[in-house]
Order: C-alpha cells, then structure tokens, then sequence
C-alpha cells in the first residue's frame, strides 16, 4: 500500500518509458490528487487552487480569481489570447472542477489502504484477484491498458484538468494556437452547489465572454464509444418525517403501540412497485417526450445497459423494460429513498421514522410541482407526516440546433479519429445534475459536454478511480480539438 508521499517519491524517479508524456500526466495526476481539496470543509482548496495558478501560468496563462473570500472556495480563470498582432478565429472557454465531494469513512477506501487522498497506483481495478501495486516504473505499454489510479477527485474532477495542460504544453507550440482565445474556468465550489457561480457570471461578463464552453465533466459511455452531451437532469431532496404517538414503550407490555418504522415502510413502498416504476401521481408532469432523433440516439446508447448491470452487480434496472434503459433514465423523473432512519437495537417499539427522498428531474421539470405531488401523495396515506423541502435544482438542456453548440459537435467530431467519427453518441442530458448550466444560459452562455473519464470510475463514492488508458486517449483529443477548433 503506498502512502501520498511514497507515491509522489515514486513518480519523481527518473523511468524508461515508451510514452513520456503520458508517465508525466501519471506523475502529474498523482501530484494533483494528493492535494486533499474537499468543497465541504474547505481543506486543501487553496493549496489545490495555488497548484492550478502555478501550473497554467507556466503555460503563458493569466490567472486570476473570480471569487474566493474568507468564506469561499476560489473559482479560477485562466486566460490565454493570441500574441499581440494575431486574432482569434475563436474564444472558447473550458469548465472544470477541482474540488471533491467528501470521502467517507477510511473503512469504505479498500483501494488505498484507507487513504482516501492516497493517489495509489494498481495493476487493475483493487478488488480483482491479482491486483497489485505499482510504481511508475513499472507501467509499459501493456501494464497501462489494465491499470487505475485511486483517489478521491482523481476522476471528478482532477483528470481532465490534467489532460488539458498536458494537450497545451505540445499545442501552445502550433502556429494555430494565435488562432483561438483559451479560457479555463476551474470551479472550487462544484460539489458544494457552484454556490458563487451567478455572482462571477454577473461581475465578469467581458472575461467569461466566450463563443462555446466546453464542459469536462462526467463518464464516458460505458461502451467506450464517443459521447457528447447537451444538459444534465435536476435534482431535488425532501425529508419526509412520521410520528406514531408521543413516546416510545416496551415492546412486549405495550406491543400494540402504533411503529413508525413500518409505517414509514409502507408509506415508502406505495411510492413504486417491485419493478420500480413510480405510482406517485403528478410526479412526471413537465417531463418532455423525446423526439424520433432522440429516441434513436437513446436506443443506441442503450445497447451499454447489459455492461453497465454487470458493472454495478444488478440483474435488471427499475422501470418499464419497455422503454429502453436511456430514456427511462433521462427523460423520466427518478425517485430515490437515500436514507431512513428508526429506533434502535432493543425491545422498545420506534415512533418516530425519518427518510430522505431524492428526485432527478427531468430538464423542463419544476422543484415545486414534483414536490407538491409528493406531498399529496404523503398526505393521502399518512395525513400527519411532515414533508420538507431540502433543496433543489433544476436540469437544464441546449438544442443542437443552435448555431454554437452544433459548431462544438462538429469540431469535438472532426477531433475524433476518422474511424470513430461516426459512432458519436449525443446524449440529450447526463443522468447527473450540474446547476450552474442554467446560470450559463442565462448568462448568454452555449455550452457542450465532453467527458473525458472512465464509466466506472466510482465517482461520488468510495474507491474513486481513473483507468490510466484513457490519459493518453484524452490528451490527444484535446490536443486535436483545439486544432479543429481554431481552424472552424
């Protein structure tokens, strides 16, 4: 098991290696990640946020923080124009993040040996038989089409940062580059909600200016095929609480006291059938139908539903069957029961019974309608539960009809290599939720996504990793897409 600071000694050693730039992405990738830079607690955000300034402005980059007090994570811009007498063909701006969700007990991080900053180098995935650890020396051509990097914010959103400055540092030497205005937007406040993100919208309208954003944020297709997509969904939490009489009682001389536990049970399986499809009424109100194009993209990208279900260790997802596994999931609302929460090991009877309730909206779907349908439903079976609204925040969606946004498909697909271009999947929406893509809009922003990382990557829980092919597969991407880019 290798410690962060093991690793970093073993990326620094000098190695024979057949591909140079992608063992110094490794080393790099190990570096970043180590950097513990948690939204929720603030720490490691600056030291994470001094390392991007440090590292962009190597590149000829001017960096700046757009927002960042006491109380705050910096938000960064780095800008880079053409040389004095040279004019962009183009400004495109680059989103990503830096911070990381929270890790979780160092129990659930098996792949580290609990360190869940750990930047740990193994063979293959950490619970297949014969994994093991490595050094960067040991990687070759063959050890890096099974080999992963754990660490939390090592896929969400470290990776794609690092890709992006390994593709500049070969492309700021092409004459194309005096043909495209570079801005990258680094978010440190991602995973806490982009809580400042409308606040540097409005104060920076001539910095942010951009004829695209680009956001490298998410999975790829669990297939491995070329994916782009143009929104994600919302989301909304609600905690739902059931009282059943004033105090709890013993369970053998007061054994007919109303429980809350299996009220809240019952309550809660009203909601979907063994199948899980939803019998809440009113819950997919405003959900739009996808169009012939849409669906037939849907059917597509549905063919990955076999790999993903082995992945995740299921026999079968919820929902109509009928309906191909992509439009069930983004184009109708997804109920999920987070947690519940009742009594405690002994003879007392509960009376009290807590559970937190998630909806994924569908783009185009209001917070306060699903919520109202919920709440009606609640009420009908348990008149006396409380139902509260936690937070929310809406999906939103670009058309590839417009003009900008069908100029990033096409020069993300002309990036592509000649015999890839065809299989370009566009994704209406991601399943996840980024709520600062309504704020682009309204700002004026046309955005496009590229994911960059591996399907499985295990973002958000324990384990998070990046399957080190795509590092090399990434960089060239990029670099070839800022070429495009410019010569649009």
């Amino acid at each position: 098991m290798m410690h962060a600071l093991m690793l970093a000694a073993a990326l620094g050693a000098a190695t024979p290696a057949p591909d140079a730039q992608t063992l110094e992405a490794v080393r790099l990738l190990g570096e970043f990640t180590a950097i513990p830079s948690q939204s929720a607690n603030g720490s490691g955000v600056r030291q994470a946020a001094a390392w991007l300034e440090s590292k962009f402005s190597a590149l000829g980059f001017e960096t700046r923080a757009l927002a960042g007090g006491a109380e705050s994570n910096p938000v960064l811009l780095a800008s880079r124009a053409p040389r004095a007498g040279k004019t962009a063909a183009a400004t495109v701006m680059f989103y990503m993040h830096y911070d990381t969700q929270p890790t979780g007990g160092p129990d659930d991080w098996a792949s580290t040996g609990g360190e869940s900053f750990g930047a740990r180098l193994l063979s293959d995935r950490f619970d297949q038989p014969g994994a093991r650890a490595l050094q960067l020396d040991d990687l070759d051509e063959a050890a890096l089409r099974s080999a992963r990097i754990y660490g939390r914010g090592v896929a969400d959103d470290k990776a794609p940062i690092v890709m992006h400055l390994m593709a500049l540092a070969e492309f700021l030497t092409d004459p194309l580059a005096d043909r495209l205005h570079l801005k990258f937007l680094l978010d440190g406040e991602e995973e806490a909600g982009s809580v400042h993100m409308a606040e540097v919208l409005a104060r920076n309208p001539e910095a942010l200016r951009s004829d695209l954003i680009v956001i490298n944020d998410g999975p790829m297709d669990a297939l491995g095929r070329p994916a782009v997509y143009l929104g994600t969904r919302g989301d909304m939490h609600a905690r739902l609480r059931l009282r059943t009489a004033a105090s709890s009682a013993h369970s053998g001389n007061y054994g007919l006291l109303p429980n809350a536990a299996f009220r809240m049970a019952s309550l809660l399986a009203s909601m979907k059938d063994a199948r899980g499809r939803i019998h809440v009424e009113g819950i997919e109100q405003g959900s739009p139908v996808p169009t012939e194009s849409e669906r037939e993209t849907l059917r597509a990208a549905s063919l990955a539903e076999a790999a993903i279900a082995a992945e995740l260790g299921t026999p079968a997802f919820e929902g109509d069957p009928a309906i191909s596994y992509y439009e069930r999931l983004l184009f109708h609302p997804s109920l999920i029961v987070n947690q519940v929460a009742s009594g405690r090991p002994g003879n007392q009877i509960p009376v009290v019974a807590e559970a937190i309730l998630e909806v994924r909206l569908v783009p185009g779907q209001e917070a306060q309608t699903v919520f109202e349908a919920l709440r009606r439903h609640v009420a009908k079976l348990e008149p006396a539960a409380e139902l509260e609204l936690m937070n929310a925040a809406p999906g939103h969606r670009v058309t590839p009809a417009d003009p900008a946004v069908a100029r990033g498909i096409a020069a993300i697909r002309a990036a592509l290599p000649e015999a890839r271009r065809q299989d370009l999947l566009v994704y209406p929406s991601l399943g996840g939720t980024l709520p600062l893509l309504g704020l682009f809009a309204e700002a004026g922003h046309r955005y496009v996504g590229l994911p960059l990382v591996n399907y499985d990557n295990n973002q958000h829980v324990a384990n998070e990793n990046l399957r080190l092919a795509v590092l090399p597969e990434g960089i060239a991407l990029l670099r070839r897409l800022y070429g495009t880019l410019a010569a649009q």
